[in-house]
């Protein structure tokens, strides 16, 4: 997949020339040994870039396009949290400021309406989940993936969070560095991971989902880690 910088509004042209991106990432692609000029004027980017936009003509763009696109290719994150009442009320709290897409919470056993009105009061965009054959573990845990429709998910289940939404956005906007997840320090809390890649390797059945991702080739390429982005 190669992206043309040739129609895009973004481009910035000198004497017939592309000379940057106004969007601020050809000179990251350039960085990446991604971008490279094919014609005498203008770059091909090897793989897709989401700010490419094209203008129709008679187009009245506003003021704000920028900011347009931006929010319209961001990452959107779902949080999964679990744990007893008490830790998912507590963690709630902790992010209920946070732009997280949705969340879901989960338990092993399930939800009863009592539990999800103390939650729905701290937080409304909830998703509830509960397990239901018990067949493993975490089970309750790979349930939730199912629900999501974001492009990253994150598994949360005590209150010390690290600044996930910042993160994931900074890397895929800013530093536009692709990767399939996050792995935490130890356990699951912190975990980020496309729900794709999540589900292709059938959750946390047979062995965790971390150590799963670990047995790629070449995962280091794929995957981050959170101690090497302190």
């Amino acid at each position: 997949m190669e992206t043309i910088c040739k129609e895009c509004i973004f481009a910035q042209i000198s004497d017939g020339e592309q000379t940057g991106c106004s969007f601020n990432r050809l000179e990251k692609y350039i960085n990446q040994g991604r971008a490279s000029k094919k014609s005498e004027w203008f770059y091909t980017i090897q793989g897709l870039c989401e700010a490419c936009t094209k203008k129709n003509i008679g187009q009245i763009l506003p003021d704000n396009f920028k900011e347009i696109v931006y929010n319209n290719i961001k990452p959107k994150v779902d949080a999964i949290i679990y744990g007893d009442d008490n830790t998912i009320c507590s963690i709630l709290d902790t992010i209920k400021n946070d732009n997280y897409n949705r969340i879901i919470a989960c338990q092993p056993n399930i939800i009863d309406d009592k539990s999800y009105n103390k939650f729905n009061k701290i937080y409304n965009k909830i998703i509830v989940s509960c397990q239901v054959e018990n067949s493993y573990d975490l089970e309750f845990l790979d349930n939730a993936c199912y629900k999501s429709n974001a492009d990253y998910i994150t598994i949360i289940n005590s209150c010390q969070i690290p600044n996930i939404l910042k993160t994931v956005e900074n890397l895929i906007m800013n530093e536009v560095i692709n990767f399939i997840g996050i792995l935490p320090e130890k356990e699951l809390h912190g975990l980020i991971i496309k729900p794709k890649i999540f589900k292709y390797f059938n959750g946390n059945f047979d062995k965790l989902i971390t150590e799963k991702i670990k047995s790629l080739n070449n995962y280091e390429s794929m995957v981050l880690q959170w101690n090497s982005l302190k």
